[in-house]
């Protein structure tokens, strides 16, 4: 009975510890007081990087699934366009085409696929060179 309830403890501190990390390592969210804020706020931040061959550019997004938690997923966001495929970590938040004219800001999970946040499954198209678009700069994004 000691046992099972040390392993039962163990599991849990397990699952706090994995909650905590994956909420850290999610995107950094800034509410903004509407559109022309956030669009301002990305582009402060984009002046301080350096730009000259336009690698960083301001890109908007608005959701239509269920990917980004919570019912606000408008916003901006930096993508770093000539980040190397290679350089791909899990838990960055790549762009990527899903081949059907929609693209797609989500997690990559580290084994070929990416996934939002919010859905149950990732999605069914593996991130690839010719798929792939960029990432977001610094995981951050200015929602309004």
């Amino acid at each position: 009975m000691k046992t099972f309830g040390i392993s039962i403890a163990v599991c849990a501190i397990v699952v706090v510890v994995w909650t905590l990390w994956f909420m850290q390592s999610g995107l950094k969210e800034t509410q903004s007081s509407d559109q022309a804020d956030a669009y301002s706020q990305a582009s402060t931040a984009l002046a301080k990087l350096p730009n000259e061959d336009l690698r960083y550019i301001i890109t908007h997004t608005s959701g239509s699934s269920n990917s980004w938690l919570g019912d606000d997923k408008r916003g901006y966001f930096i993508l770093d366009t000539e980040f190397p495929f290679e350089n791909i970590k899990p838990n960055m938040f790549v762009v990527i085409d899903l081949g059907t004219g929609v693209y797609a800001l989500h997690r990559y999970r580290g084994d070929g696929f990416v996934e939002g946040d919010g859905n149950k499954y990732p999605d069914p198209v593996r991130l690839t060179k010719n798929n792939f678009i960029g990432v977001a700069y610094d995981k951050k994004v200015w929602r309004y």
